[in-house]
């Protein structure tokens, strides 16, 4: 299916996995992809090649999204090369060492929630007022059934942060949603929806 008109998204944490794979779909639609990484340039580069080989228009750029200001500079980057942001798919991953929580401190507890959380807020008003001014957006982020679930031992800390994420993301539709037309979805299917 492709998308109408010339739409352009924003994926964190695009180096593997459901980042990578959900970069190769949307651009096999017609999107601009905008490959963010942190660290592993090589794998970003090559899904672009992928991409290119494959008709499809994607660029990389490094940003660490739990630092504001450097979001800002990676928002300023992809809207200086396509003009503007449409779909924002916040995967960024957190960071986490499975650790039983009688043996965890407290900042290692608050490290994947706070990173998780932050991430996915600070992208959120970055990238929310230019899609209200030209009256389109798509909010994306990815969760885990570890918020729902328990799913190892040892796992708290990185279940807590992703239940956090799906009630931000319910916070967020009910804000932005009716105001602006701004629909989100927490979990995979929307790839069906686009």
């Amino acid at each position: 299916m492709k998308i109408s008109a010339e739409r352009v998204a924003l994926i964190t944490g695009v180096s593997r996995g459901i980042g990578a794979a959900t970069a190769k779909i949307l651009a096999t639609r017609g999107v601009h992809v905008v490959i963010n990484y942190l660290r592993n340039h090589e794998a970003a580069e090559q899904l672009v090649a992928e991409i290119r080989v494959a008709n499809g228009n994607a660029i990389a750029l490094q940003a660490d999204v739990q630092d504001r200001e450097q979001i800002q500079q990676l928002i300023a980057r992809a809207q200086e090369a396509y003009g503007h942001i449409d779909i924002l798919v916040s995967n960024a991953p957190t960071s986490f060492h499975p650790k039983p929580i009688l043996q965890m401190s407290w900042d290692e507890f608050f490290q994947p929630v706070e990173g998780e959380l932050k991430a996915a807020f600070e992208l959120t008003k970055a990238v929310v007022p230019s899609m209200i001014a030209q009256h389109y957006g798509r909010l994306i982020y990815t969760a885990s059934n570890m918020a729902r679930q328990p799913s190892f031992p040892g796992g708290c800390a990185v279940g807590t942060a992703k239940a956090g994420l799906i009630a931000f993301v319910k916070y967020v539709a009910q804000e932005l949603g009716p105001r602006a037309s701004l629909p989100t979805w927490s979990r995979h299917p929307w790839l069906k929806l686009i």
